[in-house]
C-alpha cells in the first residue's frame, strides 16, 4: 500500500483536546478496502513448516511415498521466529527468515535442507515443491486500541492485523466503548514511517458507523495504526 498523504493537526485549545484533522484523501475504509502487500516475516511470528513426502506410482500403479528430507529429521509443526530472525530446523540448522516474504522464506529453507541431502538423489526443486511454509500466528503485524479513562489513565490493547480489520472490528475486540469514553472523540493515528512532519490522523464518526451504517470513516486498519 502506497504511503497516504498526511493530514494536519490543528493546535488544541487545551491539553487533551481532540485533534481537528483534515480527512486523508483516498484512505481505505470498509467500503473501499485495499489488499495489503505480501506479508513480511518478523520476530516473533510463528510459522507452520512441513516437509511433505513425494508421491509416485510403482510398477503396479499404486501410490508410493518417498521421503524428501533426512529420515531422522522430519519437519512439521510450529516454528517460532526467534529474536535473531531465524527458525531452528533441527539437524538442518537455523535459517534466517526475518525480512522475507513467505515465498522467499520457502526458497531459503529449501536451500538449507538441500545442503544436507545427497545432491545426486534430490534436487532443490524437489525440496521446494514439497515444502509448505505458512504463517500460523501473525505476532509482528499489529494495531493498537488506546482508551482514555477520563483522567484515570489509559489502557492499551494490541491486536494482529490479518488484512481487513476496520475501526468497528477494533472497538468490538474490546467489547465496545468504555462507559467513560467519548464517542465524539475517536480517531485513527497512522504512523508516518519516521519521516519528519505531522502525523496522519483519521477522524471517526462513531454514531454514523455504529447507528447509521455509514462506512466512510470506518477506516481499514494498517499495521502500526493507533485507534484512540
Amino acid at each position: 500500500v502506497e504511503a497516504q498523504p498526511t493530514s494536519f493537526r490543528q493546535p488544541a485549545k487545551h491539553f487533551g483536546a481532540a485533534p481537528a484533522p483534515m480527512v486523508m484523501p483516498n484512505a481505505p475504509n470498509e467500503w473501499s478496502p485495499v489488499t495489503l502487500p505480501s506479508y513480511v516475516i518478523r520476530p516473533p511470528d510463528v510459522l507452520l513448516i512441513e516437509l511433505l513426502p513425494q508421491f509416485s506410482k510403482d510398477e503396479n500403479l499404486k501410490l508410493k511415498a518417498n521421503n524428501i528430507g533426512l529420515l531422522n529429521q522430519p519437519i512439521y509443526g510450529q516454528h517460532l521466529v526467534r529474536p535473531d530472525g531465524t527458525v531452528e530446523l533441527g539437524v538442518y540448522g537455523p535459517v534466517i527468515v526475518a525480512g522475507k516474504t513467505l515465498q522467499q522464506a520457502r526458497e531459503e529453507i529449501a536451500k538449507v535442507i538441500h545442503s544436507r541431502l545427497d545432491p545426486k538423489k534430490t534436487m532443490v526443486e524437489d525440496v521446494v515443491n514439497n515444502l509448505k511454509v505458512d504463517v500460523l500466528t501473525y505476532n509482528s503485524s499489529v494495531y493498537y486500541v488506546i482508551t482514555d479513562g477520563a483522567g484515570r489513565g489509559q489502557q492499551v490493547y494490541r491486536f494482529p492485523v490479518t488484512g481487513h480489520e476496520t475501526v468497528l472490528d477494533a472497538i468490538s475486540n474490546i467489547n465496545g466503548l468504555p462507559v467513560d469514553s467519548s464517542p465524539r472523540r475517536i480517531w485513527v493515528a497512522r504512523k508516518n514511517a519516521g519521516q519528519p512532519g505531522p502525523e496522519c490522523v483519521l477522524p471517526v464518526d462513531w454514531k454514523a458507523i455504529s447507528e447509521l451504517g455509514a462506512s466512510n470513516t470506518n477506516w481499514q486498519l494498517m499495521p502500526g495504526d493507533r485507534v484512540f
